[in-house]
């Protein structure tokens, strides 16, 4: 990969587009953009890479509402308060 990006950039300082382009542009010229296994391949990063905070946080939360009674009691307080209110 960083010989393809050598000769990309060779070639475009070689024809003056690199020098004349705005830094983005010569960002662009010089990654032309992601193949599909790379697309596909973060995708199932970003689900499995949520997934996995949300089921680390609830597991905190049901362990920390266990050990502490008191606090389960005032969510559950909060919980039915706002149920009533919202939902009747």
């Amino acid at each position: 990969m960083t010989k393809e990006l050598c000769g990309l950039r060779k070639v475009c300082v070689g024809t003056g587009i690199f020098h004349q382009a705005s830094a983005a542009d010569k960002l662009c010229i010089l990654h032309p953009g992601l193949t599909r296994d790379e697309i596909v391949g973060n995708a199932i990063v970003f689900l499995v890479a949520g997934y996995d905070t949300t089921a680390t946080t609830l597991s905190y939360i049901a362990y920390e509402l266990a050990m502490n009674p008191e606090v389960q009691e005032k969510v559950l307080h909060s919980v039915l308060h706002t149920q009533t209110r919202w939902f009747q």
